[in-house]
């Protein structure tokens, strides 16, 4: 039985550009994220006591969500994982 690791994969021609379409994506999708954060910014400092606690919980959590998925400027993330194996072929 063949190892895995070692067995190359092609990448037909209709998923050539896969890779490079994720990466786009996930670049569109994460501008989208920063734009939103910064048109309710002015909100957020208007919250105070458990309001504001309860955000920075959940805005904590759905950031370390977003790196997992887009990745960091150290890590690629699930998508880049997934992109970049998408460029080998």
């Amino acid at each position: 039985m063949p190892d895995i690791e070692s067995v190359p994969i092609y990448v037909g021609q209709g998923l050539e550009t896969a890779g490079q379409d994720l990466n786009a994506a996930a670049q569109h999708i994460m501008g989208e994220l920063h734009a939103l954060k910064s048109r309710i910014q002015s909100l957020i400092d208007t919250w105070n006591a458990q309001s504001a606690t309860d955000y920075q919980l959940r805005m904590h959590e759905w950031d370390m969500a977003a790196v997992g998925l887009f990745g960091s400027e150290e890590d690629d993330g699930v998508l880049g994982e997934i992109a970049r194996v998408m460029r080998v072929n």
